[in-house]
Formats: structure tokens, C-alpha cells, sequence
């Protein structure tokens, strides 16, 4: 370019030196010829920079490429590291499931303890009210013991003087001894029973007499509330009843808006009384209590109901507004069309006046234009005239400097977009850096929490495991002290019925009645419940557990397409980096004209791989986020399902502490008491004498 513009400006020069005639031509020439040389030495200032930034750009990009290069092997690293934290949650995802089958089994079995429970209460329930029948009989039976207690003291006495009289008689003695305790015993117990059911009966009174209080002051409330809304609702029926006794104020005649050819219709303001006594006041009451007035809006034809069943109306019918206001109205309306008219003519004068002035005016202009017009065209032709002779010269000259300022344009805006995109790609390169920072921070954490989360495990599984062992050594040593005291109790019960053979059927009565119960064998069958109970929890259902298996696989094989789709990108980045630098030498080393047209599209290729390079990494970088969210989440599963069986944990503790409670010396039950209790329950054939044995086991239970 720069030997073409030289090579115009000789031919300028020549054709300068040869129009000696044209002087102010020459003079002007002269002067753009000047100009010319200042551009083209500016031009090639320009082109130096260009190629600098050239060479700059080049070097970016070239680093930009292996920058790209490194990330994404660090990336293959992260994906990798993924890989392995996937395996170790499968394999805690196993455990758990295992924790959860665990866990269910415990959870069966303390359900159907619970029906259990919930059935025998329920029984029990039944057997109170029985029992409170029973109490009746009680207190006739306690009549008769005292009786039985006296007649017993009697024949002590008398066996005490018999004792004195006869000393071979001492075996007889001794029976009725045994006699009267197992009687006072008897009757002892039966008090104990008495005062309890006295105090339940107390109890029971206490709380229906509370009852019926609250339900006497729901019924007051409701019946309030049904007193304001009678009087509301005949507040609303007293509106739009008939008025006994009213004058019309005033009458208006109003069309329907809907329909403007309608008849009018007549509406009144009306002024009334009404009675306080009631809503409703009756005819005698209306002429000697009235209340405040009020006002309404009916229709004239209800007016004229009214007074056909018997309503009083008080002074005549008005006039309507439209008659008394008639003369008004039509002095406004003639007043209003006069000033109408009046406006009119005004605005036609002034408007034929404006015409005329619009006519006048425009002739002049006309005119005046025709004149500057004439004198213009003479002075354009004489300017033509002299310039018409350089047009041609200077025409050229301000199309080749037009293609020369937008050919440099084009290679600035270029310059400037490739400096924009390159940002850009810096700014992006360091949001990759700060992602992967992250995602390496996350996948930290995440193998932190995976071993803090295995360790919990294993340490909930030895615990599990210890608390079995102990619940089932405190088993078997319950069992076995239970078993001997029962073996005593039998030996001791065989040697007293050796002795007391001939009271045996009254004792035996007498103690079916009086004790209260204590079961040790329900009790084993509990503890045996709760050591079942007490097994391992999951962590998890098995739905949750297929729907996060589900997942984890989707997710690897999201992963495995990302992962190839990362090698590819490698493959597509990478393989074309020679390209920069073909593009640097063909820029470097061709400097003709015809080749800057391919310097061009090397350049737009090179941008383009570019930006499709940049589209790869954003997407990796997308998908790489979605991996990090979906370990998050994983991550919080697995801590909802750590505080479910610490949960579980603490729910076995509180268990064991109330076991531990209930078989403390200061709660221990009577096993003396429970085996006779349970002794007359087994040997009992009949319905009824088990029926009365049922209640004493159950408040022992309780």
C-alpha cells in the first residue's frame, strides 16, 4: 500500500509540474499531497504497532493453550479423586443397609410387644369396672370377717383354758395360731384393697365433677353466641320490614341507565319510627314507646303497599325534585345553548381569518424562495465551473484514502475484540482455577466427613453389640434367681400343706381374695421383648436406600461421560497448537497485499478454535458442578441418617436407664406374693375364679 500512495503522489507531482496554468489547483494539490505523506507516515507508525500487538496476542494465546492443558489434567485428577469417594460411600451405603434390615427386625418385634400391651390394657380396663362391683361385696365380706375375727378370739380364749387344762393338746393350739394369722392377714389385706378402692372411686368422682363444670361453661358460652345472632339476625329482619308509621321527605324520577327508554321510576326518602321493646313491636305498644327516627330509600310502589296494609303516612305526597326545579333547570339549559352559539360564530370568523393569513403567507415564501434560489444556482454553476476541472484528481484520492482508513479500521476493531476476548478468557481461566479450588475443598471434606461417619458406625455397631451381652447375662441371672426362689416357695409350700391339711380349702379361698399380684414370668417375657428390641437401627428405608442407589449410578455414568467428553476436549484443544504459530509465520514473513486477506481468516480461525475451546471448558466446568452438588447432597443423606441412629442410641440408653430403675432394690416386686398369685391362677379351673385373679396381675403389672 505504502508503494502505491508513493507512486500516486509522482504521478500527482508530474501532473502538478505540468498544469502550470491551474495555480490554485497546484496550491491545493500541493497541500493534499502533504497531507498525504503525514498519513502515510502515520499508517506505517500504526502498522508497526499492529504487528507488535500481533506478536503479544500470539504469545497469549499461546499460553492461554497451555494453561487450558493444565487445568484440564488437574481436572482428570479431581475426577479420579470422585472416583474413589463414589466407591467408599457404596460401600458405607451397604453397612447402612445392612444397620437397616437390623433395625427393622426390632422394629417388628417392638411393635407387636406394643399390640400386645395395648391389648392386655384394654383388658384390664374391662376388669376395673368389674372390680368396682366387686367392692361391694368386699365390704360384706369384711363384715363378715370381723364376725369370723371374733368368734376366732373366742375360741381362743377358750383354747387358752383348754391349754391350761389339757397339755397333751398343744398340736391343736399351734393349728389355731396359724389359723388366726393367715386370718388376720386375710383381713388386713382386704382393708389395703378397700382404701384403694376408695381413693380411685374419689378420684373418678373428682374428675366428672370437672368435667361437668367445663361443659356447664361451654354450654353458657354457646348459649351467648346463639343469643347475638337471634338478635343480629332480627336486627336484619326489622331493616326491611313495614314501617307503622312514616312521611316522605322528598321524591325523585330516575331512568334506568340500563335501559334509557324506560320508564322512570319513582324512589322516596321516607322518615320513620320504630319501637325499642322489641324488633317487632306490637300495635298497642307502637303509639306509646317510639325510638329514633331513620331514614330510607324505597320505591314509591312499596310506599303505596304500605299504606294498603295499614301503615300511617304522615303529611302528603311532595312533588318530585324534577317539577320543583323545572323553572331553573330550563333558564340554565337556555342560558348554556345561547352561550354555545355564540362561541360558534366566534370560532368560524376566526378560523376564515386564519385561512387568509395561511394563503398570504405562503405566496410570499413563494416567492422569496424562487429569488435565493435563482441566485444560488448562479453561484453553484460558477463555483462548478472552477472546481469541475480537480474533481477528478481529488475524487481518486478520497476513494483510495477511504479504503485505506477502512481497511485500517477493520484491522482495529479486530486488535480490540481479540483484546476483548482475551480477557474474557483470563477472567474465565481464574473462575476454573477458583472452581477447582473449591471442588477440591469439597472433596476434602466430603472424605473427612466419610471417615467420621464410618468411625461413628463402627462405634454404634460395639456398643450394640456390648449392650446385647449385657441384656442377655441380666437375663439369664433374673431367670435363674427367679427359678430358685420359686423352687424354695414350692419345698416351703409342701411342707406346710403336710402340716395344714385340713385347713387347706379355707386358705386357699381366703388368699385367692386377699393378695395382690406380681408376675415375674410376663415380666421375663417383657425383658425378653426389650433385649429384642434393643438390636441394631438402620440408617435408612429400603426405598431411600434403592432410590440413592439408583442415583449414585446415574451419577457415575455421568461422570464416565464427562470424563470422556474431557478427553476429547483434550484432544480438540491440544492437537491443533501449531496453528498460532503458523498464523505468526504467514503474518511475519508475507507482506504483499493479496495476503492480508488470508492473514485475516487465519486470525478468525484461530478465534474460533478459541471460543469453541472456551465452550468445552464452560461445559465441563458445569458438569463438574453438578458432581459437587450431587456429593453434597449424598453428604447431608448420610448425616440425617448418623443423627436417626444416634437417635435410636439414645433411645436404647433411656431404655436401659428405666430397666435399671425398675429393678432397683427400693422397686423390686414381692415374689412371694406374685408366685402365690400366679400358683391359684395356673391350679384354678373355672372362668370366674381366674376373671377375679386377672385385675391383681394387671395392677401388678402397671
Amino acid at each position: 500500500e505504502c508503494t502505491d500512495l508513493t507512486a500516486e503522489l509522482a504521478s500527482v507531482k508530474d501532473a502538478a509540474s505540468k498544469s502550470a496554468s491551474a495555480e490554485v489547483a497546484s496550491a491545493s494539490l500541493s497541500d493534499r499531497i502533504q497531507q498525504l505523506e503525514s498519513q502515510v507516515k502515520s499508517v506505517s507508525a500504526e502498522k508497526t504497532d499492529l504487528e507488535a500487538k500481533l506478536k503479544s496476542t500470539n504469545d497469549t494465546l499461546i499460553a492461554g493453550e497451555e494453561r487450558i492443558s493444565a487445568l484440564l489434567r488437574e481436572k482428570n485428577k479431581l475426577q479420579e479423586d470422585l472416583f474413589e469417594t463414589l466407591h467408599k460411600v457404596e460401600s458405607a451405603a451397604k453397612e447402612s443397609h445392612g444397620f437397616k434390615t437390623e433395625r427393622d427386625l426390632a422394629r417388628q418385634q417392638y411393635l407387636d410387644t406394643e399390640s400386645k400391651l395395648q391389648a392386655l390394657s384394654n383388658n384390664t380396663r374391662e376388669k376395673i369396672d368389674l372390680l368396682t362391683t366387686r367392692v361391694t361385696e368386699l365390704s360384706t365380706l369384711t363384715t363378715t370377717q370381723a364376725s369370723q375375727i371374733t368368734t376366732l378370739n373366742e375360741s381362743l380364749a377358750l383354747s387358752n383354758s383348754e391349754i391350761t387344762t389339757l397339755k397333751g393338746s398343744a398340736a391343736g393350739a399351734s393349728q389355731a395360731k396359724d389359723k388366726l394369722k393367715a386370718m388376720t392377714a386375710s383381713v388386713e389385706s382386704l382393708k389395703q384393697q378397700l382404701q384403694e378402692a376408695k381413693t380411685d372411686a374419689d378420684a373418678k368422682a373428682e374428675a366428672g365433677a370437672e368435667r361437668i363444670k367445663k361443659l356447664k361453661q361451654l354450654l353458657a358460652k354457646v348459649n351467648a353466641a346463639l343469643q347475638e345472632k337471634d338478635s343480629r339476625l332480627n336486627q336484619l329482619q326489622s331493616a326491611n320490614d313495614r314501617a307503622k308509621k312514616f312521611n316522605i321527605v322528598s321524591r325523585i324520577g330516575i331512568v334506568p341507565p340500563q335501559n334509557p327508554s324506560a320508564e322512570e321510576l319513582q324512589w322516596c326518602l321516607i322518615y320513620e319510627h320504630r319501637a325499642t321493646s322489641s324488633a317487632k313491636p306490637s300495635a298497642a305498644s307502637v303509639g306509646d314507646e317510639e325510638g329514633a327516627p331513620q331514614y330510607r330509600w324505597i320505591e314509591a310502589r312499596v310506599a303505596h303497599k304500605w299504606m294498603a296494609e295499614g301503615s300511617t303516612l304522615v303529611g302528603a305526597w311532595p312533588q318530585p325534585v324534577q317539577e320543583t326545579w323545572a323553572a331553573e333547570l330550563s333558564a340554565v339549559r337556555t342560558r348554556l345553548e345561547a352561550e354555545r352559539d355564540e362561541l360558534s360564530v366566534k370560532f368560524e370568523e376566526v378560523s376564515s381569518q386564519f385561512q387568509a393569513y395561511k394563503v398570504r403567507a405562503q405566496t410570499a415564501l413563494k416567492r422569496i424562495g424562487n429569488e435565493d434560489r435563482n441566485e444560488r444556482q448562479k453561484v453553484q454553476e460558477a463555483e462548478n465551473a472552477e472546481i469541475e476541472k480537480l474533481r477528478g484528481v481529488v475524487q481518486d484520492l478520497r476513494e483510495r484514502e477511504g479504503d485505506f482508513n477502512a481497511t485500517i479500521a477493520e484491522k482495529d476493531r479486530l486488535i480490540s475484540h481479540n483484546e476483548v476476548q482475551m480477557a474474557s478468557l483470563r477472567g474465565e481461566i481464574e473462575v476454573l482455577q477458583n472452581n477447582i479450588a473449591d471442588g477440591a475443598e469439597a472433596l476434602q471434606s466430603s472424605e473427612r466427613r466419610i471417615a467420621t461417619l464410618q468411625k461413628e458406625i463402627e462405634t454404634l455397631h460395639e456398643d450394640n453389640t456390648t449392650m446385647k451381652e449385657q441384656y442377655e447375662a441380666a437375663d439369664r441371672n433374673n431367670r435363674e434367681r427367679r427359678l430358685q426362689q420359686l423352687r424354695q416357695e414350692e419345698e416351703a409350700a409342701l411342707r406346710t400343706a403336710t402340716t395344714s391339711s385340713a385347713s387347706k380349702s379355707s386358705i386357699n379361698e381366703v388368699g385367692s381374695l386377699a393378695v395382690p399380684p406380681l408376675a415375674s414370668e410376663v415380666q421375663d417375657g417383657e425383658n425378653s421383648d426389650l433385649i429384642s428390641n434393643r438390636a441394631a437401627s438402620p440408617l435408612s428405608t429400603e426405598g431411600n436406600t434403592a432410590d440413592h442407589n439408583q442415583r449414585l449410578a446415574q451419577s457415575a455414568q455421568q461422570r464416565g461421560i464427562s470424563r470422556d467428553a474431557s478427553f476429547s476436549t483434550q484432544n480438540s484443544v491440544v492437537s491443533p497448537r501449531g496453528r498460532p504459530l503458523a498464523v505468526e509465520a504467514a503474518l511475519f514473513t508475507d507482506g504483499s497485499d493479496a495476503a492480508s486477506d488470508n492473514k485475516l481468516l487465519l486470525f478468525q480461525q484461530a478465534d474460533n478454535m478459541l471460543r469453541d475451546s472456551i465452550a468445552i471448558l464452560r461445559q465441563e466446568n458445569s458438569q463438574l458442578m453438578v458432581e459437587i452438588n450431587e456429593l453434597k447432597n449424598d453428604f447431608g443423606l448420610r448425616e440425617d441418617q448418623v443423627q436417626a441412629l444416634k437417635a435410636t442410641v439414645r433411645e436404647l440408653e433411656s431404655s436401659l436407664c428405666r430397666e435399671k430403675e425398675f429393678n432397683a432394690e427400693n422397686r423390686r416386686i414381692n415374689a412371694d406374693y406374685l408366685v402365690n398369685i400366679l400358683r391359684n391362677f395356673l391350679m384354678s379351673t373355672e372362668p370366674s375364679e381366674r376373671a377375679k385373679l386377672v385385675p391383681v396381675l394387671c395392677q401388678i403389672l402397671h
